[in-house]
């Protein structure tokens, strides 16, 4: 399994966007609909976490998962939930920017939860434990806490993709100033309502040509781009067609999750289903019989202009 972000992306998912444009409502974590203002991953956006929690960045064994169909997480500002670096809070807790990383020497700002199984939701100053680069695997070094933000990555870097124990993940670069990647010409991606801006692989997702075999391309509608990020799927949580889902990353490569009442015989109880990404100008063999292959973003862009995604008229 994976760890969710929050309605975004979980420890392996980040919950990236709201849900896809061409829907006017996405479910939200109580599974009901409410606007498609989402931050971080579209469809599929229900949150970004580690191993499946609900959405949002649940738990699991996975770098966090990206919200499935609706996530809450909105593409607010790069930086923290709007904290003053350096500011302290009523509980001692130094507060901080991901982007600035305006913490005190010898710590550096992450992004940590709040509320138990909601992964990465603020950001603070925790102690520079490690000195890990982009890329390299990493671990969380909190006992029982893979959302802590203590992990063994260098400063401007946390280490998502981890395992439900917070083991074996990847450290991922934090955006700078201006939304700028510096590493692997990488898309800077608003994930978490702010609390986790980060740096994202582009991809395509009608062949799915991320780096590593363990990872998906979903869609973001708010940065209109499809990134590559952990699948949080497990034999409890398969993610294949019509699979019930929470999350962006919550389902196998070349699928999305999508809110319930775009996708044929899914489960209105559901909060989505995975559903298969589709070729415009293909014969729709990939859809079920009543659905339609339909543009993912509303203004398709090069060199995405072909890529739909199988919905209901």
């Amino acid at each position: 399994m994976i760890l969710t972000l929050s309605r975004s992306l979980s420890s392996t998912l980040i919950a990236l966007g709201a849900c896809l444009s061409l829907v006017s409502g996405c479910a939200g974590d109580d599974g009901k609909e409410s606007s498609s203002e989402s931050a971080t991953t579209t469809a599929t956006s229900t949150s970004t976490s580690g191993t499946t929690a609900d959405t949002e960045t649940g738990s699991g064994s996975g770098s966090g998962s990206t919200s499935g169909t609706g996530s809450t997480g909105s593409t607010g500002s790069t930086g923290s939930t709007g904290a003053t670096g350096g500011e302290t809070d009523t509980s001692g807790i130094v507060m901080c920017d991901p982007v600035l990383q305006d913490c005190p020497d010898g710590e550096k700002c992450s992004a940590y939860e709040i509320d138990p199984g909601a992964y990465w939701q603020e950001n603070k100053c925790v102690p520079v434990m490690g000195d890990k680069q982009v890329g390299e695997s990493c671990d969380v070094l909190t006992p029982n806490e893979p959302a802590s933000g203590v992990d063994d990555c260098a400063p401007g870097l946390i280490c998502l993709e981890i395992n439900d124990d917070g083991t074996d993940g990847i450290c991922y670069e934090f955006c700078g100033v201006d939304e700028t990647c510096k590493v692997n010409n990488g898309a800077c991606i608003i994930a978490n309502d702010g609390a986790l801006p980060i740096c994202l692989v582009l991809c395509d997702p009608l062949i799915q040509d991320c780096p590593s075999s363990d990872q998906a391309c979903i869609g973001s509608v708010d940065e209109a781009a499809f990134i590559c990020y952990k699948s949080d799927v497990s034999p409890e949580n398969p993610g294949m067609d019509n699979d019930e889902c929470a999350f962006d990353n919550a389902c196998v490569p070349g699928f999305q999750c999508l809110p319930p009442d775009v996708v044929e015989d899914c489960d209105p109880g559901f909060q989505g289903c995975c559903n298969p990404f589709c070729a415009l100008d293909g014969d729709m063999s990939e859809c079920s019989a009543g659905e339609l292959c339909s543009a993912f973003f509303p203004e398709p862009t090069p060199p995405w202009e072909n890529v739909g995604i199988c919905t209901l008229p």
